[in-house]
């Protein structure tokens, strides 16, 4: 399982890929800004971000 940080400001195209992440095994975290996602990867220790 993976942890996968989405940085998606419209709420339902985050639920989508939450949805569809969580259905095949992984663990989906949404911020809806590139500052709130910046803060939990630095907690979050990514190992591939792009």
């Amino acid at each position: 399982m993976a942890r996968i940080l989405l940085i998606e400001d419209s709420p339902t195209e985050a639920a989508v890929m939450i949805q569809l992440l969580e259905r095949n095994g992984h663990q989906g975290l949404n911020r809806d800004s590139s500052g709130n996602g910046s803060c939990l990867m630095g907690s979050m220790e990514p190992r591939v971000t792009g």
